[in-house]
Order: C-alpha cells, then sequence, then structure tokens
C-alpha cells in the first residue's frame, strides 16, 4: 500500500483493506500502513458498506468494525 500513497493522484484515496489470513497481524499492519479500516472474511456486507461510506464521508455512522 506504500507505493500507492505516494502516488499523487492517489495518496487522498481511502483504503479499506480485507484480509483472509492472520487478522490481528495484518489489521496492525494495514492500519500502520495508512488504511482507513480493515476487515477480516467473511465480511459482513452491512459493515463494509458503512466503512466505504465513513472513508468516503458519506456518513456519521459510526462503523461496528473500527478498533
Amino acid at each position: 500500500m506504500d507505493w500507492l500513497k505516494r502516488l499523487e493522484e492517489a495518496s487522498k484515496i481511502p483504503v479499506i483493506v480485507i484480509s483472509g489470513s492472520e487478522p490481528v497481524k495484518n489489521k496492525a499492519r494495514a492500519l500502520a500502513a495508512g488504511a482507513v479500516n480493515f476487515f477480516h472474511k467473511p465480511v459482513n456486507p452491512e459493515d463494509l458498506m458503512t466503512a466505504i461510506d465513513q472513508a468516503l464521508g458519506k456518513s456519521s455512522e459510526p462503523c461496528s468494525n473500527v478498533n
């Protein structure tokens, strides 16, 4: 994800990471790298949509997956 943040035209794009392996380790790495949220598979579609809305500034409703 570091390379994406180095591209000027992509540096402000919010990134949500979805992973199927090692949730604790990968969540810490993803958030440290600048991801706005992390989900471990299987993903609850409603939580994902809330996270997307928040990342795009369309919602003030807290996402249950954050923290």
